[in-house]
């Protein structure tokens, strides 16, 4: 153990903190080094001094003027202003987190109406393409070829309903026109080219 370990640990073993093999190692460092011994009477001397000193209790004044203003203290926590301050803070939090929550809400509802709301897009088939002409589920078409839900399967808005008229009207055009036969491939002339 070097002079600087014995001088860190001094306090400790004076106190009685240490362990049994730790007195051991500063008895034994204090024996053998000197000016290990020298600090050790040092510092016993200086503790047993330190405890036969009278323990000063602070005057009836000081006493008085601490607790007085620890209780000031106390008290002034507890005024309405503060209190009224801690409660509007935590209740603008909750007030702005609210409205984010309604802002959020109406602008998921706003862009479903609005996907609700808009015409289906047709498409043209052309006359090689396949069409579809319903869906399966019954059906019954009017005088003028489009589809209608037979009674009580389902109702259609005023939208599906003109979407399929349309979609009729379509599919009657192309049965309706006529084929036109294939034209003949003009002749294609080779020609040489060379560079």
């Amino acid at each position: 153990m070097t002079y600087e370990a014995f001088s860190e640990r001094v306090s400790a073993y004076i106190e009685g903190e240490l362990g049994a093999v730790g007195r051991a190692e500063m008895e034994q460092k204090a024996a053998a080094c000197p000016r290990c011994k020298a600090l050790l009477e040092d510092v016993q001397t200086l503790t047993e001094q330190l405890r036969s000193l009278p323990r000063a209790q602070p005057s009836a004044g000081f006493n008085f003027a601490l607790r007085s203003h620890l209780l000031m203290e106390t008290a002034e926590e507890q005024r309405w202003p503060r209190r009224v301050g801690h409660v509007l803070f935590f209740s603008a939090l909750r007030t702005a987190l609210a409205v984010a929550a309604v802002v959020v809400l109406g602008l998921g509802l706003a862009a479903l109406w609005s996907q609700t709301q808009e015409a289906p897009q047709l498409a043209m088939p052309t006359p090689s393409e396949e069409i579809e002409l319903m869906p399966a589920r019954p059906v019954v078409v009017d005088h003028r070829g489009a589809l209608l839900p037979k009674e009580g399967a389902y109702s259609l808005s005023w939208r599906q309903y003109r979407a399929q008229q349309q979609q009729a009207d379509t599919v009657r055009a192309i049965r309706q026109r006529p084929v036109s036969p294939r034209l003949p491939m003009p002749e294609v002339k080779q020609v040489k080219v060379s560079f």
